[in-house]
């Protein structure tokens, strides 16, 4: 049995609803029942996204100071860099990581 297709209209209904702390947060009351039902969203940080992690992103080194900027295009990045450094001196180091999720960014880094 396939599951019937979501139209973006339902899709934007339910993420409003869902995102009211008003309507999400009520504790529901059914009558004659002995329990009480409140639903809850837990969200969790997948370790692959956190850019702190060591294991992904071995290059973000303990003691240090790190500036951590999205690029979109090798202008964009070049751009970064010219004015990230000329505000911050020349001596940071610079390197690219790429986000799982997110794509590129430019890390600049320097020794606490």
């Amino acid at each position: 049995m396939n599951d019937p297709e979501i139209t973006d209209d339902v899709k934007g209904k339910l993420k409003k609803a869902l995102s009211r702390q008003d309507i999400f947060g009520r504790v529901r009351s059914v009558e004659k029942a002995s329990v009480s039902m409140r639903f809850r969203v837990l969200v969790e940080v997948k370790p692959q996204a956190n850019i702190l992690n060591p294991n992904q992103y071995p290059e973000i080194l303990d003691d240090t100071l790190n500036f951590v900027s999205p690029f979109y295009s090798e202008d964009e990045k070049e751009n970064l860099i010219l004015n990230i450094k000329s505000v911050m001196g020349q001596k940071l180091k610079t390197f690219e990581v790429k986000h799982p999720f997110n794509g590129h960014f430019l890390v600049f880094q320097t020794s606490l």
